[in-house]
């Protein structure tokens, strides 16, 4: 169910009442829901796996205490959850088979103090994917206290985090098993914190656009560490997330995402059936809404204007180790850069929009990467059809912004 201000705390009682061994709850903009609802609720849907409670704003601390009983939840979904403290963080490190937990937007009282509950938890364990973005209370102490207690991370959304700086970001080289993280437009991180990231041996993903700070020295570390430092097996699927130029000249673009595998019993609420206080409300399974955690394979997008998502193609099942790299906006990278980043073979998906000191020299010295899937050169105006010319000897080039 998705926004049916219908639902409250009775009716999500009987719910839970009619439907005890659920397995997966998606209940975003549910605004009439409050702790007493979820406390009903949790304490008859014992084998529940999967819980989206995203824009459920009369959620708070009380409310997430409760939820330690779910000893099953693997994954939960707090989007802009507003009430959310660190103490509500904190309540949450008894969920020992939580793999997913995404905070997005939850406000200034999430710093991250609270995930030192979390710390114990054995290397490699469980929580792997975690979102914190645009979290305004994040900073340099509490991403510290993070690195820390969940060394077993693999994906890391930290985007909008303004507060961040390399004090902060330096901390990330303590995720051994990391393999995507995503910084995009934290504007005072900068080459210290990529020089840190570099020698992560996992590594397959980083997003930076708009990390002004990113400089010719920042990918000059990253070539030093070399391309099998910074790739896994197998290679990962590219999820491109960074916003697409409004340039009229587009091509087909093809974004993929990591399948989520979601359990069976799913049961959402129809917004349109009416839902009295004292009646039981009509559960369905269904298909998902924009809220919902669901498998998801490829999605073509054959556009010739602005789009939300930039571009990703998959490479053959038996390509090499794939590194997928985002520098839209990188405003203080120039041909020199690019240079260093030409030692990078493994390279498939390399994002450059808006990066105006980029020049058709540094182009060219791009022709050495020979796996590129993915280019955007979009909005660099020095960049010219000659520079372009250099590239046609990446047969493997898919998608090309420019």
């Amino acid at each position: 169910m998705s926004g049916a201000v219908q639902l409250d705390d009775i009716a999500l009682a009987a719910v839970a009442q009619a439907a005890q061994r659920l397995q997966t709850l998606i209940i975003p903009r549910c605004t009439r829901v409050t702790d007493a609802g979820l406390e009903a609720a949790v304490a008859r849907l014992r084998e529940l796996q999967v819980l989206n409670l995203s824009n459920c704003h009369r959620i708070t601390d009380n409310g997430l205490a409760y939820l330690a009983h779910l000893h099953r939840l693997s994954q939960l979904i707090l989007k802009n959850c507003p009430a959310i403290t660190d103490a509500g963080v904190a309540a949450l490190a008894p969920l020992r088979r939580l793999e997913l937990l995404d905070l997005a937007h939850a406000g200034t009282r999430v710093t991250g103090a609270g995930f030192a509950a979390f710390s114990g938890r054995s290397l490699g364990t469980r929580l792997a994917s975690l979102a914190l973005s645009y979290c305004g209370g994040l900073g340099d102490r509490g991403l510290g206290v993070l690195c820390v207690a969940l060394r077993g991370l693999m994906r890391l959304d930290i985007s909008g985090c303004n507060a961040l700086s390399d004090a902060g970001g330096t901390c990330l080289g303590r995720l051994p098993l990391l393999t995507d993280v995503d910084l995009s437009h934290c504007a005072r991180i900068g080459d210290a914190t990529l020089s840190a990231l570099a020698p992560l041996r996992l590594l397959a993903i980083i997003k930076m656009p708009g990390c002004v700070r990113i400089s010719d020295e920042g990918l000059a570390a990253i070539a030093a560490a070399g391309a099998t430092n910074l790739s896994p097996q197998p290679p990962p699927l590219i999820n491109d997330s960074t916003s697409a130029p409004d340039s009229p000249r587009h091509h087909a673009r093809v974004l993929l995402q990591p399948a989520v595998t979601v359990p069976q019993t799913v049961a959402t609420i129809n917004p349109n059936t009416a839902m009295p206080g004292s009646a039981t409300p009509a559960a369905a399974t269904s298909a998902a809404g924009p809220d919902t955690q669901q498998p998801i394979t490829t999605i073509a997008d054959v556009s010739g204007g602005d789009s939300g998502s930039g571009s990703g193609s998959p490479c053959p099942s038996n390509a090499s180790p794939v590194l997928c790299l985002h520098l839209d906006s990188c405003i203080s990278i120039t041909d020199v850069g690019l240079m260093h980043l030409a030692s990078l073979t493994s390279l498939t998906s390399l994002r450059l929009a808006r990066c105006a000191a980029v020049t058709d020299a540094g182009v060219a010295a791009l022709a050495a990467l020979t796996r590129l899937c993915n280019l955007s050169l979009a909005h660099c105006p020095a960049v010219t059809q000659g520079g372009l010319l250099a590239l046609s000897g990446i047969t493997s080039l898919a998608s090309l912004e420019f």
